[in-house]
């Protein structure tokens, strides 16, 4: 008990923290389940298991009902608000190319043993490797958490639905290359795997990244392409990072060959000098972005896909890669192939060829209209999340009408990353 005397002595501010230090801490977690228990025993209460029940699903349909209405209100909130670029970094940076988003056509198809096809929108995302960022709410790059203290001392359950919804687009480096070390960035991970492959991360001072990004809660992407730049800022290696749908990863590290242009120069004029284009793309003129200024080279590479990718696949198969450079704004030309994937037959002729294509030219997020972005994630946004069901369901489809049959799932080979254990199988190995 506090004295008369000493209350009238001591500051508002003083009397809550002390009846904050002499009350039993309880976290907000602690509230918010206590809060939820009360209601239920109260209309337990009031009308029986019934009354419970009915509370249960008008509860659940309510959240159903206001769900699209609060996605929406968030697009809203996301196109209209400011998206100037926000640096994380405390240091300036040199990086190379800029975010971008790349509204892709995927043409898939299939020369042998049948002809088939399909083509389907998918929306990827370009980000500079070792830049930490936010654009406004639009998209948030290695955007690590600054209230450290607050996360820790709140609601999990509230800090896990603030990250959800912090940005309608994100990348974290928790899923790229191998999975997990949340400590690291991009970029760390990156020169990880080069040194795991015996490989000195200085030889490529910059890297792009191309990657369908996690929207909200929802985080698939089959392929990630890193394309790592020499000194000269000229694309010299590719990582091609495969996600089957086995939950089983794989990363393909494979040199490229400068080839002829697609159009414009000819094949001799490899040595040429490179344009480079200089600008701060931060509100806070931290971060600089090199884009080169070349002509329209395609560069292509041969390698071994081993991993299990499509059942109606075997693995070992030869793969012929044609890219263009995805920071070259040449290279973003109407309908101009970005990447050209080509599965060849043992006897060395075509059978499968993916096509990755952009029908408009990327689009700088930091500087489009309002009404430009809401019109691209109102429409695109829905693509990644079909990108999988509609994989599965051409998959299907091509098994069920004895067009191809699928092939029994082969054991991993070296060098892929294994499917994550369930929980179960977790909790077995304690």
């Amino acid at each position: 008990m506090f004295s008369t005397k000493t209350v009238h002595g001591m500051s508002r501010g003083s009397m809550l923290s002390v009846l904050r230090n002499s009350l039993p801490s309880i976290s907000i977690d602690g509230i918010l389940l206590h809060a939820t228990l009360f209601i239920s025993i109260l209309i337990f209460n009031l009308g029986g298991w019934r009354s419970l029940l009915n509370f249960i699903l008008a509860t659940f349909a309510a959240i159903l009902a206001l769900a699209p209405l609060g996605l929406i209100g968030f697009l809203v909130l996301v196109s209209f608000g400011p998206r100037g670029i926000e640096s994380l970094s405390k240091h300036r940076q040199t990086v190379i190319g800029k975010p971008m988003l790349f509204p892709i056509t995927l043409d898939h198809t299939r020369l042998s043993p049948i002809r088939n096809k399909f083509i389907f929108d998918v929306l990827f995302v370009g980000v500079p490797v070792g830049l930490s960022c936010r654009i406004g709410r639009l998209l948030s790059i290695d955007a690590e958490d600054t209230n450290q203290e607050e996360r820790t001392e709140g609601s999990s359950v509230l800090t896990s639905l603030g990250s959800y919804f912090s940005s309608w687009l994100s990348f974290d480096s928790v899923r790229y290359l191998h999975r997990g070390d949340s400590t690291l960035n991009l970029q760390d991970k990156l020169h990880k795997f080069l040194r795991e492959q015996n490989e000195d991360p200085a030889k490529w001072p910059y890297a792009y990244m191309l990657s369908v990004p996690r929207f909200l809660w929802w985080e698939r992407s089959v392929v990630t392409w890193w394309y790592l730049y020499s000194r000269n800022k000229e694309l010299d290696t590719v990582i091609m990072e495969i996600n089957n749908s086995f939950d089983e990863k794989r990363n393909v590290l494979y040199k490229v060959q400068r080839t002829k242009a697609n159009v414009g120069s000819a094949e001799g004029d490899i040595q040429q000098a490179l344009g480079v284009k200089e600008e701060y793309i931060d509100v806070d003129k931290r971060v600089c972005s090199l884009t080169p200024q070349r002509e329209p080279y395609a560069y292509r590479a041969h390698w071994k896909k081993e991993i299990f990718a499509s059942p109606f696949e075997k693995v070992g198969e030869t793969i012929i890669s044609t890219f263009m450079d995805p920071v070259a704004p040449a290279s973003w030309s109407e309908n101009r192939s970005l990447s050209n994937t080509t599965t060849l037959s043992p006897s060395g002729t075509p059978k499968m060829i993916a096509r990755l294509s952009c029908k408009v030219p990327p689009i700088d997020p930091s500087q489009a209209s309002s009404v430009q972005i809401f019109r691209l994630l109102l429409i695109w946004t829905v693509n990644i999340t079909l990108t999988t069901p509609r994989i599965l369901y051409t998959a299907i489809r091509i098994h069920v009408t004895n067009l191809m049959r699928m092939s029994e799932r082969p054991d991993i080979r070296p060098g892929s990353e294994p499917r994550r254990a369930t929980k179960g199988e977790r909790q077995d190995t304690h």
